[in-house]
């Protein structure tokens, strides 16, 4: 893309009929001006008035919106953070030097992040009438834990933008019109994060989805934020998915089960659901759903908000699930519920008893008698107040926003800092970059093959682990795969004759457009 403008403007250039009569220059550099700034004047006036946005808190509505001219030329060209005009050494080492000093650890329980896609309580809905509550666990929980509003950055989409303020700490107003730093300056750079942080005091870090590994460059990215390990939906097996095809959340708590079962150290689990992803059918798809609604005059968007609520029905029946199953699991857990952003249903304020689109609900669940604390948050601050409710101050910006959220310049230095920490000199970190990108394991569990063996004219592959996304190769050739159980492969169309002694043979796991993600150990034939 970044190619075909200049060749294009170039061939035009070459190949387009030539103007034969004498160009009057000034002239047309006068309209030119004169054109520029009348654009420019109508952008701010624009801008003041709020016809245009600089901020796109869902890239799909802006196209829709504003266009692909502008939208595209303004993603395009306004990205990262400029540089703030009091940036200098002096001014990061005052902020740094009034940070809260670091205390001694005494309480180090589990801590895992459940991040659910485009969750909410439907009785937040102004207009609609609910045959019952669609999440009574959550409920529950939000009557005797920690809980409140928590405000996101995006609505209807952008995950990885809720998902980035919330690991980093950092605030996404900073960076540019529609901005997904995971794509990028997280592709060039690694940065602090809980990950990093918990691992300077002997966590293990692990991210769970139940959904591609190479979304939003996540296998890449989950190494830049500190990760030791990713588990996505190539190395899980599913067996139960939406009439829209997005993987059920339920497969999650077997994963963090494992998660905490591969490690002697505390774990740190930073899962990401699916389910709830949209779009959601117009057409009633459901047989027989347990939530009925009623308020609605369009059919059309009755179904919609019936199929989105009923998921949202055994999103909560997973949280039950998974919390009983860390309650017998005995270790001292914290457990984070929280929406990534509002479903992409067209919601507007007044559709809100919250009368806020950008607020999802999050919840704070631990199994040791922590105090509860109800108030609203931004999604930067979440992970700091986790911290604060086991008294445990690490990390440069989650011991910024302990003790500078209540300050008038906080929001101005927390820019400063953000700056610093990702595109300035890292004054704060004596100018270097102390955190380095991890050797990311994709899968918690090792794929394995234990015996390579031929029955019936086909070839049979042993071993451990294998999912259906599974392909065999022969001395780097891929062949079709039959997946039968997690230790068991075959390959039922290879032609038997054509294998010879000393043939590697290795499992691969085979991501999004036939992308090799991981191989095992060849096994020598």
């Amino acid at each position: 893309m970044v190619l075909y403008f200049p060749c294009a403007f170039l061939a035009l250039w070459i190949l387009a009929p030539k103007h034969k009569e004498k160009i009057n220059y000034r002239k047309n550099l006068a309209l030119i001006t004169i054109y520029l700034c009348s654009f420019t004047a109508l952008t701010m006036i624009n801008f003041k008035t709020g016809m245009l946005s600089s901020k796109f808190v869902n890239i799909a509505y802006a196209y829709e919106d504003y266009g692909f001219t502008y939208c595209f030329s303004t993603t395009l060209l306004n990205s990262g953070m400029d540089k703030p005009i009091d940036y200098n050494k002096e001014t990061i080492d005052n902020i740094i030097k009034n940070l809260p000093k670091q205390k001694n650890v005494t309480k180090k329980p589990n801590i895992i992040m459940l991040q659910l896609e485009s969750f909410f309580d439907a009785k937040l809905l102004s207009n609609v009438i609910l045959s019952e509550d669609p999440v009574p666990n959550f409920t529950k929980l939000k009557q005797n834990y920690s809980s409140g509003f928590l405000n996101v950055p995006t609505i209807g989409a952008g995950t990885a933008n809720s998902e980035f303020e919330i690991i980093t700490g950092m605030n996404l107003d900073f960076f540019g019109t529609g901005e997904y730093p995971y794509k990028t300056i997280l592709k060039k750079t690694t940065a602090e994060s809980i990950a990093f942080n918990l691992k300077s005091i002997g966590y293990k870090a692990h991210a769970i989805h139940n959904n591609e590994t190479t979304f939003y460059n996540r296998n890449h990215i989950f190494s830049q934020l500190g990760f030791d390990t990713f588990t996505a939906i190539e190395y899980m097996n599913v067996s139960e998915f939406t009439p829209t095809e997005w993987a059920k959340d339920k497969i999650l708590t077997e994963q963090i089960l494992s998660a905490l079962n591969s490690t002697t150290e505390n774990d740190f689990i930073y899962t990401i659901s699916v389910q709830g992803h949209g779009p959601y059918p117009e057409e009633p798809i459901l047989e027989n759903p347990k939530i009925q609604i009623s308020g609605i005059d369009s059919t059309e968007v009755k179904n919609e908000y019936e199929y989105f609520i009923n998921q949202t029905y055994e999103m909560d029946i997973f949280i039950g699930d998974l919390i009983k199953a860390l309650e017998a699991y005995g270790e001292e857990t914290i457990l984070v519920l929280y929406g990534d952003h509002l479903p992409s249903l067209n919601l507007k304020e007044e559709d809100l008893k919250n009368n806020s689109i950008f607020q999802t609900e999050y919840v704070i669940w631990d199994n040791f008698g922590l105090d509860q604390e109800d108030k609203e948050l931004q999604a930067f601050q979440l992970t700091s107040s986790i911290f604060d409710k086991i008294d445990l101050n690490i990390g440069t910006l989650m011991k910024f926003h302990q003790g500078n959220s209540d300050k008038e310049e906080y929001l101005t230095n927390l820019e400063l800092l953000q700056y610093d920490m990702l595109y300035g000199d890292r004054f704060v970190y004596n100018e270097i970059n102390p955190f380095e990108a991890t050797d990311l394991q994709l899968g918690i569990k090792p794929i394995t093959i234990n015996n390579v063996y031929i029955e019936d004219d086909l070839l049979y592959i042993e071993g451990a682990n294998f999912t259906d996304y599974s392909k065999v190769s022969i001395n780097g050739d891929l062949f079709a795969t039959e997946y039968k159980t997690p230790n068991l492969l075959v390959l039922s169309d290879f032609d038997i004759s054509k294998l010879n002694i000393l043939d590697e043979i290795a499992v691969n796991q085979m991501g999004y457009e036939h992308t090799i993600l991981s191989s095992t150990v060849p096994f020598i034939y």
